[in-house]
């Protein structure tokens, strides 16, 4: 799949195919052309006789190279709103005819998202396999019940039970503290993977703070709810995240957490109210010397403000 997926990718560069474009922040679209899922592709096309003949070509170049078989006879072209001449467009793929709405990979494809009757089943699903809570009840009732249908004590609160070890607990899991931190790992992931597909996503429809560690709040109804409740932990997330310097560019003199147990506006709090430049990086302030910082403090003209002697007296220390 990753073959397939670079000849592609080759393909939509020279302009041979093309895709669909997903958001406009900072001028730069992101153009998708193809989506992987274990054995299965999906692949976006204009309604361009010329793009499917190329599709047609990439397919018999990749199984002339893989020794593969692609299996057009399962594959189905799906018309995104009013297409003509569809049966020509399918006779040159060579593959079958399918139209929305329609499930794919069980989810619905071309449906209003508003409808209810979509979502309620999902909902269901979701909840009978992943609420937190039931889930903690089978933990429970299998750990005090054993083999037994029949009801048992709870000899220990659920909470020290799942108590680490070295803190005298047996170690089990608590599945909401669990979800909190896999939802932080995509977070994390989010600042780290900077080439990944579902982070440039991210990034061109809803843009990013500063220094690209995370997303950039957002609200509204639509297409965003699953990242906007992962953006809500970032807040938490971020501090126990320290930084490492490295060249200085996408990290925060006085707002990240890059040295110490806390941020440095945080320990100097006077000093940061009266600094000129809060949002200075590492790298701006990497070559100064402490004398050069502290010229930054400017007095307000209208209420004169002055560190007191001591706190810059703890800051050059």
């Amino acid at each position: 799949m990753e073959a397939v997926s670079r000849m592609l990718d080759k393909a939509v560069h020279e302009g041979r195919l093309s895709g669909f474009s997903v958001g406009v922040s900072a001028g730069r679209p992101l153009m998708v052309s193809h989506l992987l899922f274990a054995d299965d592709t999906l692949i976006f096309c204009d309604v361009n006789i010329d793009h499917l003949l190329n599709l047609r070509m990439v397919l018999i170049w990749f199984e002339a190279v893989s020794g593969l078989k692609v299996n057009l006879g399962k594959s189905e072209l799906v018309a995104v709103g009013s297409v003509h001449d569809m049966d020509l467009l399918v006779a040159v793929l060579g593959c079958k005819q399918g139209s929305l709405p329609m499930k794919y990979l069980g989810l619905p494809l071309g449906e209003k998202f508003k409808d209810e009757s979509i979502w309620i089943p999902i909902l269901e699903r979701m909840e009978r396999k992943l609420a937190a809570n039931r889930i903690a009840r089978l933990q429970r009732d299998f750990f005090w019940g054993g083999l037994g249908d029949e009801p048992k004590f709870h000899l220990v609160d659920w909470s020290s039970v799942c108590t680490p070890l070295s803190l005298g607990g047996l170690g089990i899991r608590n599945l909401r503290t669990f979800n909190v931190a896999l939802l932080g790992k995509r977070l994390w992931r989010f600042g780290q993977e900077r080439d990944a597909l579902w982070r440039q996503v991210i990034e061109v429809k809803y843009d990013c703070d500063w220094g690209g560690w995370c997303s950039s709040s957002f609200s509204g109804p639509y297409g965003v709810s699953l990242w906007k409740n992962i953006r809500r932990g970032w807040h938490s997330l971020s501090r126990f995240i320290m930084y490492d310097i490295e060249d200085g560019l996408k990290v925060m003199f006085w707002l990240d957490h890059w040295c110490g147990t806390s941020f440095l506006a945080d320990r100097y709090p006077e000093l940061y109210r009266i600094c000129r430049r809060k949002e200075a990086t590492m790298a701006n302030l990497m070559r100064d010397e402490i004398g050069a910082l502290v010229d930054e403090l400017i007095i307000n003209t209208k209420k004169v403000i002055r560190a007191t002697s001591r706190e810059i007296d703890k800051w050059k220390r």
